[in-house]
């Protein structure tokens, strides 16, 4: 028979394992956050006659990269729907010995002609970096059946269309020099879905997918494919004014990102960075405390909270303006 002493051993062995790897993985997080030798963006061009061509380029995390660029010397290519942006964004980018293009496009809308004038841009151009950053949610959470249909299109070829039609247009210039750098925008909804966003989730759970298949696809040829796991960041579409420990301002964001290249911040995801400390901590206790369900129950009930405060801020407006009236 096993002694009681034998199963107190035993158990007390299985807590030794568990806690040195959970503390292992958080020494590893901290590791590559503050130790781990990021990829320089002068390793993509940067000061040498490169381009970045960034999608939504003229607000929000886009903007704030393409600042990050600009001052480390990357000509640009930005593109964004408002040709009227896009104008304002070059004059604050332009810098000494930095070339600018801009390509006013509608990805919700984008015609054929649209994708022409995105190839003939790039064609010529040695293009090194491209940073899929358009993007759009739900106005704000609601049940899938309710969201209007116009909505849920514009989220697919924003959020998914848009990202894999520009991939297929930098990729094979990309492989015949056996380098590049493909940023694609996601989110923590990948992680954990969301409902009541559920278009929303949707989409960046392809974005995640579809970054680590070609991550290791393009991985042999000298391309880095980078699916970047955001939390909340201040910006139009979070709807979040001011900056916090867990909600940095884009600028910050972008810095933090960029300096990470080649990172996965902690995740055990492949192809995968949470560049931001706040953002890793909280992707860290995610992916290791706790069963998805109940991580998808807590979305479930913080998400009808959101959307009970949505419909009553605009059943207030709707009464103030019938008042008007």
């Amino acid at each position: 028979m096993i002694s009681g002493l034998s199963f107190t051993g035993l158990f007390y062995g299985i807590g030794i394992f568990i806690s040195g790897y959970y503390i292992s993985r958080l020494i590893f997080l901290l590791f590559d956050i503050y130790l781990k030798p990021a990829k320089k963006l002068t390793d993509f061009g940067a000061g040498k006659g490169d381009w970045a061509v960034i999608t939504g380029a003229t607000d929000g995390i886009g903007k704030a990269l393409a600042t990050e660029l600009a001052a480390n010397k990357m000509n640009l290519i930005l593109i964004s729907r408002s040709e009227s942006k896009l104008e304002e964004t070059k004059k604050e980018l332009q810098k000494d010995g930095i070339l600018i293009k801009t390509i006013a496009v509608d990805f919700a809308q984008a015609k054929d002609s649209d994708w022409d004038l995105i190839k003939q841009t790039i064609k010529p151009l040695r293009t090194s970096i491209l940073i899929n950053s358009v993007g759009i949610s739900h106005e704000f959470p609601k049940p899938f059946e309710e969201e209007d249909q116009e909505r849920c299109d514009t989220i697919i070829e924003l959020n998914i269309k848009a990202l894999v039609n520009m991939t297929r247009i930098v990729v094979p210039k990309m492989k015949e020099r056996k380098n590049g750098l493909i940023i694609n925008m996601g989110s923590f909804v990948s992680l954990v879905p969301s409902p009541f966003l559920a278009m929303y989730s949707g989409s960046k759970s392809f974005v995640k997918s579809f970054s680590q298949a070609i991550g290791s696809e393009l991985f042999p040829f000298g391309i880095l494919v980078q699916h970047v796991n955001t939390y909340y960041v201040v910006s139009k579409m979070s709807k979040i004014r001011k900056p916090s420990f867990t909600t940095p301002l884009p600028d910050v964001y972008a810095r933090s990102l960029l300096s990470h290249i080649g990172s996965g911040c902690g995740t055990i995801e492949p192809f995968t960075s949470v560049p931001f400390l706040s953002h890793a901590l909280l992707s860290f206790v995610i992916e290791n405390c706790f069963s998805r369900k109940f991580w998808l129950d807590i979305y479930h009930n913080m998400l009808q909270d959101v959307r009970k405060r949505a419909l009553a801020k605009q059943a207030r407006i709707a009464a103030e303006k019938e008042k008007t009236n």
